[in-house]
């Protein structure tokens, strides 16, 4: 070994030794940041009487390297649901004609893997419901009762699956759906409109999977992040196009496609309609379909003579059931707002751990939902809400609703 390699190993280590000190600096900054972060958020939990989160229960931060929100393959091909409860709905709502219609056979091909729910007449459904003891099941009953109502709550029957998630899951598709199918029966829509069966059926379908497989974090963060789906999508729309291009990936297998009695031209028209109105879910378009909604029924309301006025107006039915929550009752809209703040605290502690700004209204330490939400009603909801119900004036109770919500915030500031 000459001089000079030991020279060199000699420099080598002590750089390496520089920048482990270094390191070890920037280390005890963090720690001290992370103990003085923690003791703000332990006082701000108890100014507002919660428990503060241990550390087992605190959010991690997932690994965006990997194609996040990707469903992985699995060997299950359903939920586990209750057979006897979905018999009770589908009877109540869609009984079979006869006993023949009751017993029918099936292909034992598609038996295997299509868990058809065979419904009771009529006659067999009020049987079954007299004997109903007092259950879940009867009290479930009861509430599916009120299905046709803006003031339904979908919160009796819980969510059964994603429940990683506080607001984007199955829940909030089943709301939306409901809130969508309310807009076409009592709101007029399908009438006014003159909407076809394949118009009602994209819609409901929509409705439903409006936010599948969404991974809680929103599309600024993708972007941000440079996530797979934010590369995949080259930043457009980025949640909204995953969303659809996981359905209909989903529905290429034949095990989950309901769309195959339909013929090609009905197929293509259903595929069209959902993807329009799913991708006007996308709030950073909310501007530009809004603008051209206002302008369109500026002219006149006869939307009904064209498959883009049609459009427009099923995209606009989708936005307002998706931020439908404030137009709802105060009960239900407070426990909605709730989750969503949860979720986004959660999205804010992501970004707080990767070193980045954390978004507004998503710092768990400086909460702000009065203000957020107050503005959002003011400059989007209540807007928009008034505009559709120039055109569906069955509507306009909910912008009621959003007043008396908002007016709640104005009592109930929860700024530190």
């Amino acid at each position: 070994i000459n001089a000079e390699y030991m020279g060199q190993l000699k420099e080598t280590i002590a750089l390496s030794e520089q920048e482990e000190k270094v390191m070890m600096e920037k280390y005890s900054e963090l720690q001290h940041e992370l103990s003085a972060l923690s003791e703000q958020y332990k006082k701000a939990c108890e100014a507002q009487g919660k428990k503060p989160l241990t550390e087992e229960e605190a959010p991690i931060e997932p690994d965006f390297s990997t194609c996040v929100g990707r469903i992985p393959i699995s060997t299950a091909d359903h939920r586990e649901y209750d057979q006897m409860l979905l018999k009770m709905i589908k009877s109540k709502f869609m009984p079979a004609e006869n006993d023949e219609d009751a017993d029918r056979d099936i292909d034992p091909e598609k038996e295997k893997y299509l868990k058809i729910i065979r419904p009771w007449t009529t006659s067999e459904y009020e049987q079954q419901m007299k004997a109903l003891p007092e259950s879940q099941r009867s009290y479930i009953m009861k509430v599916m009762e009120k299905i046709d109502a803006w003031d339904y709550d979908v919160w009796t029957i819980q969510d059964m699956g994603r429940g990683s998630l506080f607001y984007h899951n199955s829940q909030h598709g089943a709301d939306v759906q409901h809130i969508v199918h309310f807009i076409l029966s009592a709101g007029g829509l399908k009438d006014v409109g003159q909407l076809t069966e394949e118009d009602c059926l994209a819609a409901l379908l929509a409705g439903m999977i409006h936010d599948y497989d969404h991974p809680g974090l929103n599309n600024n963060f993708h972007i941000k992040v440079q996530s797979y789906l934010a590369i995949l999508y080259n930043d457009r729309s980025i949640l909204e196009n995953h969303h659809c291009a996981e359905v209909f990936e989903m529905m290429k297998n034949p095990k989950y496609n309901f769309l195959n009695s339909l013929n090609e031209s009905q197929r293509r028209d259903v595929r069209e309609t959902v993807i329009d109105m799913v991708l006007s879910t996308d709030m950073g378009l909310h501007a530009k379909i809004f603008g051209t909604w206002k302008k369109r029924i500026a002219t006149d309301h006869e939307l009904s003579k064209r498959k883009d006025d049609q459009r427009l107006a099923l995209a606009m039915a989708i936005k307002m059931a998706d931020i439908s929550n404030c137009g709802r009752p105060e009960h239900l809209y407070l426990k909605w707002s709730a989750k969503l703040s949860e979720e986004f605290f959660l999205q804010g502690d992501n970004e707080r751990n990767r070193g980045d700004t954390v978004s507004p209204f998503m710092d768990r330490f400086a909460p702000s939902m009065a203000k957020s939400q107050i503005a959002f009603m003011n400059y989007i909801v209540i807007p928009m809400f008034e505009s559709i119900s120039e055109y569906l004036p069955q509507m306009h109770f909910s912008v009621d609703h959003c007043e008396n919500n908002k007016s709640y915030w104005a009592t109930n500031d929860d700024s530190l």
